[in-house]
């Protein structure tokens, strides 16, 4: 029996939701749940239960992501204190960034096979793992969501003789939505600009209207509408933005563990000169680059990852740690098939390119994995477009005429791959989970807030029979 398109379409989401099934739940249980005893989700809950949404979008710090705490706020109008219903929605962000990756491949490719390997590969990334653990960090899920919703409406809009209105306006929203989720979200609009440029003409002015357009609509909410740093100056939603609120570093600007070369040290923007800021904004913008590529190579802070006798090379204070050949296999191939991507059709990759350079020019304040998944998400498509070309060239060039046998050894090892990949990166994946599960199980959220009123800590620690704040 064949399957339709719609049946295809079905059958992946649901081979996807099963393997999201296996790597999350046996960690988060049914229905899931973890303590939310770390800063960042006491933070979560503190702008979900202590602010007025209006709050949101009329004020901003050094960072403006007003959707993302809406959404907070509305699921706590809604659930109430039911901290199952805040991650079942990290965890479907999730699935639905792999289920996007899926839907920029096949609108390129008409290929369900190879959007659907994509969207696996990235469905078993643990860069995910922030996005799952962290009520706070949907933020970036919910820009990749959104922002790709964007950009498969771009590349749909090429395919149409005349602009649909709705088609369009979806794209606006969309666009406002990730930028308004998280600044990363930018990078989509710059994409869809590119699709403008490099596409058909016939939706060339539309389409760089709606990407200007969504990008002033965030620069204008975020620098005219809204005013004053978000909830004051002592309760962040991004303790990282916001390291002055502690008194040592009062004045100092951004404070945060940075990476250069194969070093890690604490630094402060504001104690540094012109030259030296650029310098780390570079080292920032290169490191996000080639962690979105080739992750092993980078580590938490944005230093260099590498064999040790490197070490000296880049200046590492010890030996790495961790470093392993065989985690670069998968990378490598991604790289590979991305590579045919921007080779084959530039005109359909290009824009996907654009996206892991705006994610890398929007990290210059410094580099951490949960930041790049934007670009992880336009690298896993990429690959996806590179792999049809790929298996065409081999099937014309050198699977015809071969013996049957040979063709389905061939032919047998692209799945037998597929599925060892996904169940030993599933298998890490759920591990590092549970370890963080079993972590913010031992914290007292009351230790953890000390620049917060005692209010949300206190109401966590009654709910869980923790001593008082």
């Amino acid at each position: 029996m064949r399957l339709d398109g719609w049946a295809r379409h079905a059958l992946v989401v649901a081979v996807l939701a099963l393997v999201a099934a296996w790597i999350a739940l046996p960690v988060f249980d049914v229905p899931p749940f973890i303590y939310p005893f770390n800063y960042d989700n006491v933070d979560a809950l503190q702008l979900a239960m202590s602010y007025s949404p209006d709050t949101f979008f009329t004020n901003a710090g050094q960072v403006y992501r007003p959707f993302t705490y809406f959404s907070l706020w509305l699921q706590h109008e809604i659930s109430g204190f039911t901290l199952s219903a805040f991650y079942s929605l990290n965890l479907f962000l999730w699935l639905a960034c792999a289920v996007v990756a899926y839907l920029l491949v096949f609108v390129n490719t008409a290929s369900w096979m190879a959007a659907g390997a994509a969207a696996l590969l990235l469905l078993t990334d643990d860069r995910f793992f922030t996005a799952l653990v962290w009520l706070i960090e949907r933020q970036t899920t919910m820009a990749c969501v959104f922002g790709a919703l964007g950009l498969v409406g771009a590349y749909a809009a090429q395919r149409l003789d005349t602009p649909k209105r709705i088609l369009l306006a979806g794209i606006y929203i969309a666009l406002v939505l990730a930028a308004l989720s998280k600044e990363f979200g930018l990078a989509f609009a710059l994409a869809v600009a590119t699709v403008a440029i490099v596409g058909s003409p016939r939706y060339r002015s539309a389409l760089l209207r709606i990407a200007a357009a969504a990008i002033v609509t965030y620069l204008a909410l975020r620098w005219i509408v809204a005013s004053g740093p978000l909830l004051g100056s002592e309760t962040s939603s991004n303790r990282g933005f916001f390291q002055g609120s502690e008194p040592e570093y009062a004045g100092r600007g951004l404070c945060e563990m940075m990476g250069l070369g194969g070093t890690i040290e604490h630094v402060c923007y504001g104690d540094l000169g012109t030259g030296e800021k650029l310098g780390r904004y570079a080292w920032n913008i290169a490191a996000t680059f080639v962690g979105i590529i080739f992750p092993p190579l980078i580590g938490d802070n944005g230093e260099i990852v590498a064999p040790t006798f490197l070490g000296e090379t880049f200046g590492a204070s010890q030996g790495y740690v961790g470093f392993s050949w065989s985690s670069l296999i998968v990378p490598t191939v991604v790289l590979a098939l991305a590579i045919v991507g921007w080779r084959r059709n530039p005109r359909l990759t290009l824009p996907l390119l654009v996206v892991i350079v705006g994610n890398a020019l929007l990290s210059f304040l410094y580099f951490r994995d949960r930041n790049v998944l934007a670009g992880v998400i336009a690298l896993y498509a990429t690959a996806g477009i590179g792999a049809t070309y790929l298996a065409a060239w081999a099937k014309e060039n050198w699977l015809t005429g071969r013996p049957p046998w040979m063709r389905i050894a061939v032919v047998a090892i692209v799945p037998l791959a597929l599925a060892y990949a996904t169940a030993t990166r599933g298998d890490a994946f759920s591990e590092e989970l549970d370890g963080a599960k079993g972590n913010y199980a031992t914290r007292n959220p009351c230790d953890e807030v000390e620049n917060f009123g005692r209010t949300v800590p206190q109401r966590i620690a009654e709910k869980f029979d923790l001593p008082d704040c």
